[in-house]
């Protein structure tokens, strides 16, 4: 090697990122694992190519600060309002309920309070990186398991960062239980007082920053504004006694309602990715094997113990809270395992005493084989609701339980391949949504998937009653029949007149009849793909690009006559094959 110790480590981190990471995905394996198992190899425990793992750590530590930061980016308002049902309630009900009962037989074995109520929490917590994953490779996120196993996620990480703040005043050894409700006070206090001043600063100062340093146009300074934010909220909140991620966490959130939040994104997402699995070749190097063996009843003990009792815990939460059973039973196991954010708790209760070296190794080994089965006990949970499902949750007499939750959802009328394309974007969006078709193949395709998807024909007002058009924000008809769609637009607009309706029409014929029904906006199907024809042939007989786009602009204007929609055409010419994104604001 070359003889310098901390390049060596590096050489080697880099070269475990670029090999494992491809090597698992190519076989259909989480890389989340592969990191694991990589720093269980080359750790101190494994081959021992690296034996600091302190030193290792330390940067490893900037991965959670970017993963804070990048899950803070991700909530706006809007998206907590959507999900605040179950958020705000089952989130809150799991971290708590779980939480409670993992303390209470923690105390009843005689360990320190200040312990049990770590272990309680870091226990209560699931694998935000390693759920996601499933759920999107899968395709999985628009199933309603999969948005109330979002939510769930989305509360624990929110909970980290209280959890974090609470850790340095449960320091002191032997807290009594009566000064538990003084201690959270005290956290709470410290936390707004930093909270509302980070605040103040991004209100005020923090976007007229992004305005003049987005002016320059210099990717390099926008990037470094953005690290400068993550690492100064951090170094502030470290200084008045917090944690550091509670910081990287509130920087996040002064990003979140900004025009920057998506360039911000985009810049942190190879430092998030790099540095998070980073994180994870650390955690798996503090793995003793060697200690797994020795103590491998015990663990055996704990590890179904964490998978069975936060099990039934979330299953019968989520039944409380509408899910049917089958969909319950998914959302349980899929949230049963540790998470990585145990890892993070655990680590500054082992420096703060709070948790002895035992208990600290015979918890991450814990986690660390609960975080390896997730993928499978998600495949699990798949056959175990399949064979939970029957043929009645397809009708429409069950939609009026199970959409009897949503509101300002999506109608989907039509679940062909135009409605199925439209249920995609919506769950990138996480815009809630239920399809109606009245092809009983497809409602079982798609409800085999976990998609709430219904069979009823929508020109019966009392099946558009029972998928709760009366609260729906907006409805997308995408029947491809003319006669059909035609009728449904009619009961719509006379039924529930405050409905936004989104029309597939077949000609312009088709569009301007539905067009006078108040229905907007109405996209002919056969428009876009002539336009991008026509602007192909006018491009090979030498019509300059800008001339295109002006006569394309102006049809398009004068047979889609709304406005506030931006557009994107493909433009290539002969000489340059690269395509060219054109935007053109039909306003």
């Amino acid at each position: 090697m070359s003889g310098n110790s901390y390049l060596d480590e590096l050489l080697i981190f880099l070269a475990a990122t670029v090999l494992i990471g491809p090597l698992f995905r190519r076989v259909g394996i989480s890389p989340v694992i592969g990191y694991l198992f990589t720093g269980l190899a080359i750790g101190p425990f494994g081959f021992g190519f690296i034996i600091n793992v302190e030193g290792s750590k330390a940067l490893g530590h900037f991965g959670v600060l970017f993963l804070l930061f990048n899950i803070a980016l991700e909530l706006p308002w809007q998206r907590l309002k959507i999900l605040r049902r179950y958020v705000f309630g089952l989130g809150l009900a799991q971290v708590l309920i779980t939480t409670a009962l993992i303390t209470g037989v923690c105390v009843m074995v005689k360990l320190d309070l200040s312990a049990s109520i770590v272990i309680g929490a870091g226990l209560a917590l699931s694998s935000t990186a390693m759920i996601m994953k499933v759920l999107s490779e899968r395709g999985e996120l628009a199933a309603r398991f999969g948005r109330v196993s979002f939510s769930v996620l989305l509360f624990q990480d929110l909970a980290v960062v209280g959890f974090l703040v609470l850790i340095p005043l449960l320091s002191q050894n032997n807290v009594a239980y009566d000064s538990i409700a003084q201690t959270i006070g005290l956290a709470t206090l410290k936390a707004a007082t930093a909270l509302i001043m980070i605040a103040f600063f991004g209100r005020w100062v923090l976007r007229p920053i992004y305005r003049i340093v987005a002016a320059t146009g210099s990717t390099e300074i926008f990037m470094a504004t953005t690290l400068l934010l993550i690492f100064s909220t951090s170094v502030i909140t470290h200084a008045v006694g917090l944690s550091m991620e509670l910081g990287a966490f509130m920087a996040g959130l002064l990003l979140a309602e900004t025009e920057y939040r998506h360039q911000v994104q985009a810049d942190i997402e190879p430092f998030r990715g790099l540095l998070l699995g980073l994180f994870f070749i650390t955690v798996g190097m503090t793995v003793d094997t060697r200690f797994l063996i020795d103590h491998i009843q015990t663990i055996a003990l704990i590890v179904p113990a964490i998978i069975i009792g936060k099990t039934v815990i979330i299953t019968l939460l989520a039944r409380l809270w509408g899910l049917q059973l089958g969909s319950a039973v998914r959302v349980g196991l899929l949230l049963c395992g540790g998470g990585e954010f145990g890892f993070v708790l655990f680590g500054p209760a082992l420096k703060s005493d709070i948790l002895t070296p035992y208990l600290g190794h015979v918890l991450n080994l814990s986690i660390f084989l609960t975080m390896v089965l997730t993928p499978l006990l998600a495949s699990i949970g798949k056959k175990i609701g399949l064979l939970l499902y029957t043929e009645p949750n397809v009708a429409i007499q069950a939609a009026t339980e199970e959409a009897g939750d949503f509101k300002d959802h999506v109608i989907v009328i039509g679940f062909g391949n135009v409605g199925q394309t439209v249920g995609k974007l919506l769950t990138e969006q996480l815009v809630p949504f239920v399809s109606l078709d009245i092809n009983m193949k497809q409602v079982e395709q798609s409800r085999a998937l976990g998609i709430p998807t219904y069979f009823g024909d929508a020109r019966r007002v009392e099946t558009l009653r029972a998928i709760g058009a009366a609260r729906a924000r907006a409805a997308v008809i995408a029947i491809e029949k003319k006669t059909a769609s035609t009728m449904v637009v009619s009961l719509l607009k006379r039924t529930f007149p405050g409905i936004e309706l989104f029309v597939r029409v077949k000609d312009e014929d088709h569009a301007e009849k539905i067009r006078k029904m108040g229905a907007t906006p109405v996209i002919p199907e056969t428009l876009e793909p002539s336009l991008h024809l026509a602007s192909a042939v006018l491009s090979t007989m030498g019509i300059a690009n800008d001339q295109i786009v002006k006569t394309i602009e102006g049809y398009r204007r004068h047979h889609i006559p709304f406005s506030g929609t931006s557009f994107t055409m493909s433009l290539s010419t002969p000489e340059d094959e690269t395509v060219e994104k054109k935007s053109v604001n039909t306003a």
